[in-house]
């Protein structure tokens, strides 16, 4: 009986497989079909604009400026942003007017948009997501800017290419040069959010520490955690540990650090009891959040929480704490290692960036955070926390 039910759930998946790949070939056929037929384009200024964002969790709080920037371009405009299935309820955060969540191309999400705006868009923006350009093919709109690609087909979809910069830049003013030069003119920071509420209620004050990483080599090294946490602990501040769910030897290694320090009781370990919404609603309404880095750092810059970084496998010029829009923002790392020898931002060539993308170090030890200077640390973060 078991393998009869297991057999038939194995058809069932077989079945749900096939029909996804008729959809996705059916559909990209028919586009590509429509692009040797000339595009009508649509002109009007009352349509809707349409944002690209088929990327991660830490990428969505990266566009979050140009996303609020853009806001306050269009006031009176519906955005509506396509992103990964599973992230809308991050995405509505920033007060989208329609969130379309997908994973895959699909005659649904065609129709979905084509619902949304029977006449077309005014303006498109890709954010690095080159695989839905096809499916633009299929709807009616006047212009569509991106970051520039070698890609042929790319050229020729793109209406207004922007050039990515020759020399170090912050990620998420990367994302925002789609907009213009006059973007970085002025920052209202008056957008407002929809913080999701949190199933964790704190009458205290408290700053956050994050674990976070899913990879090894991204991972906080115990001797740093510990380092790290003895200096928080000496503030009368409530300390919330979050993170996800590690290895069981360094989980205990964290909880061994967590009782040694926890002389009166205010450190509060919530690794792998959080949702997503629950850890956005927490560190928005945090005093400060100590991380590596990962997405949440990111978050806690939209949310205009005072944060402090360490970089580990990524450079320092791409995800540090330098950009006008952040505010109390400060990261620490070391440049120039021979190990990180990935030069790309999303696929695309950036010959000033040095980053690992490795999830296990391959080295005896990760240099990246070994080579940290130990005074440098004290210092930085001791003023990071009296600034608090």
């Amino acid at each position: 009986m078991i393998k009869l039910l297991q057999k038939a759930i194995s058809i069932y998946h077989q079945k749900g497989y096939f029909l996804r790949w008729i959809d996705k070939r059916s559909l990209t056929l028919f586009l590509v079909f429509k692009k040797l037929i000339p595009r009508k384009k649509n002109k009007s200024d009352e349509s809707p604009i349409l944002v690209i964002c088929d990327l991660l969790l830490g990428d969505l709080a990266i566009s979050g400026f140009f996303f609020m920037k853009l806001k306050e371009i269009y006031p009176e405009r519906r955005v509506i942003l396509l992103c990964k299935k599973g992230l809308a309820s991050s995405a509505k955060i920033f007060n989208f007017d329609t969130v379309v969540e997908v994973d895959y191309l699909s005659w649904k999400v065609l129709y979905k948009l084509r619902s949304l705006s029977p006449g077309g868009f005014s303006e498109v923006f890709n954010i690095f997501s080159s695989k839905w350009l096809l499916l633009l093919n299929g709807l009616s709109y006047e212009n569509i800017t991106s970051h520039s690609s070698t890609k042929t087909t790319f050229n020729q979809t793109v209406d207004s290419q922007v050039n990515l910069p020759n020399q170090p830049s912050q990620a998420a003013e990367i994302v925002m040069s789609l907009l213009g030069k006059d973007a970085f003119n002025s920052f209202s920071h008056k957008a407002q959010l929809n913080i999701p509420y949190s199933s964790f209620k704190f009458t205290k004050p408290y700053i956050i520490i994050h674990i976070g990483a899913s990879k090894p080599a991204r991972l906080w090294p115990i001797d740093l955690f510990e380092k790290v946490l003895t200096l928080s602990a000496k503030q009368e501040t409530q300390i919330l540990i979050t993170g996800l769910r590690q290895q069981i030897d360094y989980e205990n290694k964290i909880n061994e650090i967590i009782e040694a320090n926890n002389q009166t009781n205010k450190i509060i370990n919530l690794m792998g009891k959080t949702t997503i919404q629950d850890l956005l609603s927490i560190v928005s309404r945090a005093k400060g959040l100590i991380s590596v880095d990962t997405s949440i750092v990111h978050w806690a810059r939209i949310f205009q929480t005072p944060n402090f970084s360490f970089l580990g496998q990524s450079d320092l010029n791409l995800f540090g704490g330098q950009f006008k829009f952040f505010k109390k923002s400060d990261s620490l790392g070391v440049q120039n290692l021979e190990c990180h020898d990935r030069k790309t931002f999303h696929g695309v060539q950036l010959n000033w960036m040095s980053m690992c993308a490795y999830n296990e170090c391959p080295l005896a030890e990760r240099h990246c955070f070994t080579m940290l200077d130990d005074q440098k640390i004290k210092l930085r973060l001791n003023r990071f926390l009296s600034s608090l």
